[in-house]
């Protein structure tokens, strides 16, 4: 396959990483607050789930869960049934950040859409979709 046509597109695709994340001025790193949209999506998780899903180790999980749950947006629960089982639930301040971290991607998106039109729009989603569900490209199961 042509080198220079795989740069240009590991190079469209950074840039258009960061136009996400310089539009998202947040004040947690980008691995907590990721865990926070995880979290938001699914209730009860447990670390070791969440390390099996997020690829990282068991530590690296606690660090966050730790550093998330000093700053008030999340709760560790020990199930009364089973003390070496633990639950992870957002608190209210973690359910405030992502629905500002939502409202502010809405906002991208439409200056996105304004910008190339719904007809681009539903191409991009329409290729998108084709690259996340191949399966001879993700076998990450995104």
């Amino acid at each position: 396959m042509n080198k220079d046509i795989k740069e240009e597109l590991l190079e469209s695709i950074m840039k258009f990483q960061k136009l996400i994340r310089l539009n998202s001025d947040f004040s947690l790193p980008r691995g907590e607050a990721m865990m926070l949209l995880y979290l938001s999506k699914y209730k009860d998780i447990n670390p070791s789930y969440l390390s099996d899903k997020f690829g990282l180790s068991r530590s690296s999980i606690t660090g966050i869960l730790n550093s998330l749950e000093e700053k008030k947006y999340i709760k560790r629960i020990i199930d009364i049934n089973d003390r070496r089982k633990m639950k992870v639930n957002l608190l209210d301040k973690g359910e405030a950040f992502i629905k500002k971290m939502n409202e502010n991607h809405l906002n991208i998106f439409d200056k996105i859409i304004n910008k190339i039109g719904n007809k681009d729009t539903k191409e991009l989603i329409r290729i998108i979709n084709k690259i996340t569900e191949s399966e001879d490209i993700n076998d990450k199961n995104i």
